[in-house]
């Protein structure tokens, strides 16, 4: 095999073996548990004297917040009147979760409290704090049984939610809304559960949730298929040569 077909034969090996390590290699999430379709809550029960936060999937399983990230890939285009909640014009494409019709489906849930242990019957949950490469609103164009957007929590503007990115849930309550982000990459949304204990007093947790917002997995598909078929490509010239220089000796 002549130096330059070596050279070429080797270089392709090597890019091969990159493109290998490269799909094999896992985020630093690769431990939690990846959601990306059926039902589940931001749940809150209370146990042994405190708030407990968790993912609440399916009914049957349960995560601390680190412990499960919700993948995002479904699209929509922003709907009229969320502009103000997202900071986008409207049309503009947001990648969605949180109906049945855009996976995951995730809302928020009280279920596993009891109304007569808090006063009121209620907790409160907030927004507080946020980090991603864009915004983030969480919102429902029926709560008041019409097509008005109606936004529970915005990292854009507070002011464009219905009580300053703050929602009373009943306990007992299971409410779902649209997760919507403006931008692809990765998210995480603190969010504090507070209420009054009958007997234990004022309690307050809060939980880090983590959203990742992906391109459609057919997008996905046609970067890797397009790239195998280069690099096989290059393989195939390089074995060619190498095969042909072994006979011209």
């Amino acid at each position: 095999m002549k130096t330059n077909d070596l050279l070429s034969f080797r270089s392709a090996l090597r890019a091969a073996l990159l493109l290998g390590l490269s799909l094999l290699a896992v985020p630093a999430v690769h431990a939690q548990y990846q959601y990306t379709t059926g039902h589940a809550d931001l749940g809150i029960g209370y146990e042994d004297g405190e708030l407990n936060p968790h993912w609440h999937i399916e009914d049957t399983y349960e995560y601390a917040p680190e412990d499960a990230v919700a993948v995002v890939s479904a699209t929509l285009s922003s709907p009229t009147g969320a502009a103000a909640a997202l900071g986008v014009a409207d049309g503009s494409t947001i990648w969605v979760c949180g109906k049945a019709a855009y996976q995951p489906n995730l809302g928020f849930g009280a279920e596993e409290l009891i109304p007569g242990d808090w006063v009121g019957g209620s907790i409160s949950l907030t927004l507080t704090a946020w980090s991603g490469p864009g915004e983030v609103a969480i919102f429902s164009t029926n709560m008041s049984n019409t097509a008005v957007v109606d936004t529970v929590f915005s990292t854009y503007s507070a002011a464009a939610t219905l009580a300053g990115n703050s929602l009373e849930m009943f306990a007992g309550d299971h409410l779902h809304y649209t997760f919507a982000f403006t931008e692809v990459g990765q998210y995480s949304l603190e969010f504090t559960w507070s209420g009054t204990h009958v007997t234990d007093g004022v309690q307050s947790k809060s939980g880090t949730f983590v959203f990742n917002a992906v391109p459609e997995p057919s997008t996905n598909a046609l970067f890797i298929v397009a790239g195998m078929g280069l690099l096989l490509m290059r393989l195939r010239r390089g074995w060619r040569l190498a095969y042909a220089n072994s006979f011209s000796r």
